[in-house]
């Protein structure tokens, strides 16, 4: 599951056709007002299918399918800020530490070099994440294992 960049996010959109054009399921997060939580729903043609959401990212239209939580392989998850101990920093409502608390597989904090910091604050609801990408640097959280 990738997300779609939002304001000065780090552009990931290049990632996007690339798992089309390898034919994996491309799924995107959308928001759901009845459970004011987030689903991972698949995405097959992005340019048809992209709408502004409730806060204003591009999302999954209505008439995109639900994925199970369960069958994820890989999540690439946005962040004001990470740290070395898979922690990371999200804009404050929990909407991305409830879907990853049901979902399968890994977890890749995706930013910018300045995006990761040497500590941030955890709570037990956070999940914490596999791993950090950034232009330059990967750093692989051990404690994250499953």
């Amino acid at each position: 599951m990738l997300f779609i960049p939002f304001g000065n996010e780090i552009d990931i959109l290049p990632l996007v056709e690339r798992a089309l054009a390898q034919e994996k399921a491309l799924l995107i997060p959308r928001f759901n007002h009845a459970t004011d939580s987030y689903q991972a729903v698949q995405v097959v043609e992005p340019g048809r299918e992209l709408v502004r959401g409730p806060f204003g990212v591009q999302e999954p239209a209505a008439s995109c399918p639900v994925f199970p939580l369960n069958q994820l392989d890989v999540t690439l998850v946005p962040g004001l800020g990470f740290d070395r101990a898979g922690r990371r920093l999200g804009r404050g409502k929990g909407h991305y530490d409830r879907l990853l608390a049901d979902a399968s597989g890994e977890f890749w904090g995706v930013g910018h070099d300045c995006q990761l910091v040497a500590e941030l604050p955890g709570e037990s609801h956070d999940v914490v994440l596999n791993c950090i990408a950034t232009p330059a640097h990967w750093v692989e959280v051990v404690s994250a294992r499953r």
